[in-house]
């Protein structure tokens, strides 16, 4: 649900940030408090969606997605038109590798009072008794695997690996109870990126995103089915990035929380806020003046 409040609250700190990069001469202001028409409506909104098609390529470029792989990409998806999805994959094993037992303090003293009557009376003495004890512990071998990779083609027969890892951890129970079970193969987590590559001209490297003002079904900047389908994408991929951290944070690193030295949690912690990232996709315009109008009528 949309939040006025918030949203001004992030404009506000995003300007902030903005002015921080450019001339002093520049002025970055809402939308809504400068003059401009109604077709400027249009431009800022595929402003807006192309910068934020730019921003999620360049995420998967950060993943590993190289210039080779868009050509792989442009030649397939141009041929047979078929869908491309960014999909993470992982499953979790464990195993019983050993059964540990430690000596505690050999040193631990029990102190004990002992009354003996007799026809003397009663006396009484200490006896201090060394109690060695062994603890048993069970340790068991947790591993995870996860596969990030875009997949397309042919029923997306055609796999890029954008990344992987293996890692595995000890995990200390005190029964032999296995903690987790053999093996488990989580549900493949996709995501359709079609629309970043419908809106990407690949002989020039940029989006293309625009809206079709002609088409009748197109009421406002934001009524029509460019833009609905590049907002409907966008919550989709919120969702799936969040789907993927919740995974890591509660299924594998949660478990673990035992396991962790007391004094060594914060390393081990899973750092995955974004609230001082800062996203220049926002609804900024400019007042021109003089000079400045003439050369971008000239431009236009």
């Amino acid at each position: 649900m949309f939040n006025e409040y918030q949203f001004k609250e992030k404009m506000a700190r995003a300007m902030e940030h903005a002015k921080l990069v450019l001339e002093n001469t520049r002025n970055p202001q809402l939308a809504e408090d400068v003059p401009h028409h109604y077709q400027d409506k249009f431009l800022l909104t595929e402003y807006m969606a192309n910068v934020s098609i730019a921003s999620q390529l360049m995420c998967l470029v950060r993943m590993g997605l190289t210039a080779d792989h868009l050509v792989q990409i442009s030649e397939g998806y141009n041929s047979v038109n078929h869908t491309i999805s960014l999909s993470f994959e992982s499953q979790e094993t464990c195993k019983f590798i050993r059964k540990d037992m430690k000596l505690e303090d050999p040193n631990f003293i029990i102190e004990t009072d002992i009354r003996k009557e007799s026809v003397e009376g009663v006396k009484e003495r200490k006896v201090n008794t060394s109690v060695r004890k062994n603890t048993v512990t069970y340790v068991w071998q947790v591993e995870t695997t996860w596969i990030l990779s875009l997949r397309y083609g042919h029923l997306q027969s055609s796999t890029i690996v954008l990344g992987s890892h293996q890692g595995s951890q000890e995990y200390v129970t005190k029964t032999d109870q296995q903690p987790f079970p053999d093996k488990v193969i989580q549900q493949p987590n996709t995501l359709d990126i079609s629309i970043l590559f419908e809106n990407y001209d690949f002989p020039s490297s940029n989006p293309k995103f625009a809206i079709d003002r002609t088409h009748k079904d197109c009421h406002t900047p934001r009524r029509n089915k460019q833009s609905e389908d590049i907002c409907e994408f966008a919550i989709r991929s919120g969702n799936w990035t969040s789907s993927v951290v919740n995974y890591f944070h509660d299924m594998i690193f949660r478990r673990f929380n035992s396991a962790v030295i007391e004094g060594e949690e914060e390393q081990y912690r899973l750092h995955t806020t974004a609230t001082k990232v800062f996203i220049p996709v926002v609804a900024f315009m400019e007042e021109l003046e003089g000079d400045q109008k003439v050369m971008v009528n000239e431009m236009n």
